[in-house]
């Protein structure tokens, strides 16, 4: 299988990618899972259904020369209902399978919009969040590396853990990881991470701590950046903010906040998120650097890149 081969070889070229592919090929019946296929990129259940109710092994076979399942394709094509629908009849364990290039549907669904999806293959499955491509990277990281849906990095975050193979947050990975995430400007999600997992706050490369550089070509991220005239100012002063994910922090509101809020609900909401980002963004770095202070001296300056 596509997932015992990736867990042998966990860095594999293209050029594999593409010898699997065209040797799988020449002995793939294109026309005869071409009517599923089509089917699920329409979002068709009934016909769907109809084609695995008369070949009910073509729910886990590869049906695509890229050796993805119906459930891959249903991902790929982000027909999430079908996603869901799917998942109800398909063995948990398949639920891991990896296609040729590597990833499992999980990975293709971090890559979305609906959380929902998520949910039913993690119910189905929970150590689906720990499966790793071939380059080693968790659903996670995919869901920080495409478009950035913040309900889907917060749902990943909260469900994944730093077990084997994955190790997203102590291995080799984990760096990246922090980048990516820092840059996405979620950072009250990456304050809930460093929380459960406090050395990620000083992790470093060879331009010194990930964070603070990140956050160095993020100036609009702080209050400082904040640009707004004079009117929309006003709101963000008084804009009543929640720091997500954080359970000991403040709620930042007050009564002329509250009844902005439901006066101006629409107008509200973006000076609101860029509060929260604000807010984040300094609570982060002062946490990056409390962590820091608890250094010895030679662990801050390698720390720092001094």
């Amino acid at each position: 299988m596509a997932s015992a081969y990736a867990e042998s070889n966990p860095l594999i070229s293209s050029d594999h990618v593409k010898a699997a592919v065209t040797e799988f090929a020449r002995g793939f019946n294109h026309s005869y899972y071409l009517p599923l296929h089509l089917a699920i990129l329409k979002g068709d259940w009934e016909s769907t259904k109809a084609f695995l109710d008369n070949d009910p092994s073509a729910l886990t076979a590869k049906v695509t020369v890229h050796g993805r399942t119906a459930l891959h394709v249903a991902a790929v094509g982000a027909q999430w209902n079908l996603v869901e629908k799917l998942v109800e009849h398909m063995p948990a364990n398949m639920l891991t399978e990896l296609d040729f290039m590597g990833c499992s549907c999980l990975h293709y669904v971090a890559m979305g919009e609906s959380v929902n999806a998520a949910k039913a293959l993690v119910a189905k499955n929970p150590s689906l969040t720990q499966v790793t491509d071939f380059k080693g990277f968790t659903p996670l990281i995919y869901s920080l590396t495409s478009t950035r849906h913040r309900h889907m990095v917060r749902y990943l975050l909260m469900n994944t853990t730093d077990e084997r193979p994955g190790c997203p947050f102590s291995g080799p990975s984990a760096s990246q990881l922090v980048a990516l995430l820092t840059a996405s400007g979620f950072h009250d999600i990456t304050m809930h991470l460093l929380q459960r997992y406090p050395d990620l706050a000083t992790i470093s490369d060879s331009n010194g701590s990930i964070i603070l550089n990140v956050l160095s070509k993020l100036p609009s991220h702080f209050p400082s950046g904040n640009t707004y005239v004079l009117s929309r100012k006003f709101f963000y002063k008084h804009a009543p903010v929640e720091l997500e994910l954080s359970p000991n922090q403040p709620y930042f509101g007050n009564i002329i906040g509250n009844a902005l809020q439901y006066c101006f609900a629409g107008s509200m909401k973006p000076v609101r998120d860029t509060k929260l980002r604000h807010l984040s963004a300094v609570r982060l770095t002062e946490f990056v650097f409390s962590q820091a202070s608890a250094m010895n001296d030679y662990q801050f300056y390698e720390s720092f890149g001094m």
